[in-house]
């Protein structure tokens, strides 16, 4: 249809009117991928590579790449998808679709074909702190970046920036483990698990706080301490100890019963 159009103006209201309306709508996606080349194509004539460079990057295709019969029927390329598909995953900030995709890049069996990265992949997803220096420096940054079969993500300039953004992952990820078991760390100590150095670590953790990464999180410089739990309202923490006393009063009844009982039974 949009290729019978009578002329270019006409067509391209139509192309934009579609794009318009499949926003969103995951079943058209690849359609309105098709959709999007005819503008970038345009954009490019144009001269406008920026724009038709930001256009494309805010595509949200996942399958239609790895699907085509190109890609499936060749080994290396198949390798290569899958990697660079781990890495800017794993380069996304923490989102509920980050998170998501995240899980379903995981469940992909032909992960077995980059053994390497499906371990990477699965750092992430584990509920455990992940060391930046011993694990992910140490065992797995000759892997992502200086091997021949690699990805080229983080070759140059750019890949130094992603190699930094990657960093901030790692102590992104690291920051909400912490948060589920610590109600109040020590800057020393939570530089220490972080693997930042000091003056790092305040400036990361300030930069969680104002996007909202973290949101309950308040740093306390003079005692030299992050509490890491919202303070809680009066009438919240008076509910709170009714409940506790009231599960207190239970658990002695129930205690009381059973000596009761133990006590007629032997006498």
């Amino acid at each position: 249809m949009v290729e019978k159009m009578p002329n270019e103006e006409t067509k391209m209201k139509l192309v934009d009117t579609l794009r318009t309306v499949t926003a969103g709508k995951i079943y058209v996606e690849v359609e309105r991928a098709h959709l999007t080349s005819l503008v970038v194509k345009k954009l490019e004539s144009e001269g406008k590579i920026e724009e038709a460079a930001n256009l494309i990057l805010e595509l949200q295709v996942e399958t239609a790449l790895f699907d085509t019969p190109k890609i499936a029927t060749d080994t290396e390329k198949s390798r290569l998808v899958l990697k660079c598909a781990v890495i800017y995953c794993l380069l996304a900030p923490h989102t509920n679709e980050q998170w998501d995709l995240l899980n379903r890049i995981s469940l992909l069996r032909e992960l077995e074909l980059v053994p390497d990265y499906r371990a990477v992949l699965e750092l992430f997803i584990n509920q455990e702190l992940i060391s930046w220096k011993n694990v992910i420096v140490r065992v797995y940054e000759k892997i992502l970046k200086k091997t021949p079969n690699g990805t080229g993500i983080f070759d140059g300039k750019d890949g130094e920036k992603r190699w930094k953004d990657l960093h901030m992952r790692v102590g992104e990820h690291n920051m909400r483990m912490i948060s589920k078991y610590y109600t109040q760390i020590t800057f020393d100590r939570l530089a220490e698990l972080l693997d930042f150095p000091l003056s790092d670590m305040e400036s990361f953790l300030c930069n969680l706080i104002v996007t909202g990464a973290i949101t309950d999180a308040k740093i306390h410089r003079p005692s030299r301490v992050v509490n890491l739990r919202a303070r809680k309202a009066n009438l919240e923490q008076l509910d709170q100890w009714a409940n506790n006393v009231q599960k207190l009063t239970e658990t002695l009844n129930k205690v009381l019963s059973i000596s009761y009982v133990t006590a007629y039974v032997v006498y």
